[in-house]
């Protein structure tokens, strides 16, 4: 139900603060949350995890799609978002293949664990990434000829 509800406001609220500023928060909070399905010992905390993880994905996909437009302008803008699609669709397939052996030889906290090692990683490299796009681009000097 979240993701039904929340994508029009977050999506509002990056529009309005930036996309970085919506996403690396996002990115942020779902850390710990993506953790806590691998100590989940139950459906009722499975469940809560996942309408909080539904929430936090409502804001990380509008931070990263108004992240793209920012980056991209709007003429790139679907180059850009087919560039997430495709690393979407690596990283998906590369899980499917590597969850289940990593769930079945070390447990549930290898896995998500491991899946929030990668996240801290990912997030150390949007916020290093932040800080160039944030930066408005530096100008360069055109020479003038005196001919």
């Amino acid at each position: 139900a979240p993701l039904l509800v929340l994508p029009s406001k977050a999506g509002a609220l990056a529009e309005r603060i930036g996309g970085v500023r919506v996403a690396v928060p996002a990115v942020v909070v779902a850390i710990p949350s993506m953790f806590a399905f691998g100590m989940a010992n139950s459906v009722l905390l499975l469940a809560c995890f996942g309408v909080v993880q539904g929430v936090i994905e409502s804001f990380e996909a509008m931070g990263s799609q108004m992240l793209i437009l920012e980056v991209t302008g709007a003429e790139r803008a679907a180059v850009g978002g087919a560039a997430i699609d495709a690393v979407g669709l690596t990283t998906g397939a590369i899980s499917a293949s590597l969850a289940p052996v990593i769930y079945g030889e070390f447990g549930p906290r290898w896995l998500f664990g491991g899946w929030s090692g990668c996240a801290v990683v990912a997030l150390v490299l949007i916020a290093w990434r932040a800080t160039a796009i944030s930066e408005p681009p530096a100008t360069v000097p055109v020479a003038v000829s005196n001919s």
